[in-house]
Parts: C-alpha cells; sequence; structure tokens
C-alpha cells in the first residue's frame, strides 16, 4: 500500500482506497463522480486522492 502525503494529510489512490473499503475502484469513481464519495476526496497535480483517515472511517463504519 503507497501512502503519501499531501500538505500534512495522508491519501491513498483509487485503487488503495478501493481494496481498503472491499469495493472496486468503479465504485468509487461512480460514487464520485455522482457527488456522494465514500470518503473524503483531495485533488492534486491532476489526480484524484482520498484521505486515509476517512477511507478507514468509512470502512469501520460498514
Amino acid at each position: 500500500m503507497d501512502i503519501f502525503t499531501i500538505n500534512g494529510v495522508e491519501v491513498v489512490d483509487t485503487n488503495t482506497a478501493a481494496a481498503i473499503l472491499g469495493l472496486q475502484p468503479r465504485t468509487l469513481i461512480a460514487a464520485r463522480s455522482e457527488g456522494r464519495p465514500h470518503a473524503k476526496v483531495i485533488k492534486h497535480g491532476g489526480r484524484v486522492w482520498y484521505d486515509l483517515a476517512s477511507v478507514y472511517a468509512a470502512a469501520s463504519a460498514a
């Protein structure tokens, strides 16, 4: 699992977030485009990242 830091926030890519949540990456992409993301999204450097703490919180709530 690759964890990056953006402005002091640990983030992961869509594939990693999907694996933690037990979902397919396409499910996260679709939810994000519909305005109902599973976890906090951060756009940086032309890429989409997920706040790792938010991903874990969503995983534990499920």
